[in-house]
C-alpha cells in the first residue's frame, strides 16, 4: 500500500471535520461531550477545527509529494499525531469525558495510524 492512500483518507476525514468544527461548533461538538457547551468549549472546538483543517490540508499536499524523504517525513509526523490523537480519544472516552462518539473517533484515528504504518513499511526507502 502506498502512503498516498493514508494521505487521502486523512484528508477525507480531517477536512470536513475541520470545516464543521470551525463553522458550526455547537452542532458538531455537542454530541461528543457530557456537559454544556460553554464559551470556552466553543473556542476550543474552533481551535481544534482549525488544527484539523490544517492537518487535512497537509495530508492533501502530501498526496502530490514526489520526493520520498519528504513524503516519509510528513507521514511520520501525521502518523504520530494520529497515534496521540487516538490515545487521547481512548482516555477521554474511558473517563466519561466524551460520549460514545469518542470511541468512534478513536477507531477512525487508529485506522489512519495503521494506514500510515503500513504505508511507511511498504514504501521503498
Amino acid at each position: 500500500m502506498k502512503l498516498k492512500v493514508a494521505f487521502i483518507v486523512q484528508a477525507i476525514v480531517a477536512l470536513p471535520f475541520g470545516i464543521g468544527f470551525v463553522a458550526v461548533p455547537e452542532l458538531l461538538m455537542g454530541p461528543y461531550i457530557n456537559g454544556t457547551l460553554t464559551t470556552e468549549y466553543l473556542f476550543l472546538t474552533r481551535l481544534y477545527g482549525s488544527k484539523a483543517l490544517g492537518l487535512g490540508l497537509l495530508a492533501l499536499l502530501g498526496i502530490w509529494f514526489t520526493e520520498l524523504r519528504a513524503k516519509r517525513g510528513l507521514a511520520y509526523g501525521l502518523g504520530l499525531f494520529t497515534l496521540s490523537h487516538c490515545a487521547l480519544f481512548i482516555i477521554g472516552s474511558a473517563q466519561g469525558i466524551l460520549t460514545s462518539l469518542g470511541w468512534m473517533q478513536a477507531a477512525i484515528t487508529g485506522i489512519i495510524t495503521i494506514l500510515y504504518a503500513i504505508g511507511l513499511l511498504s514504501e521503498k526507502s
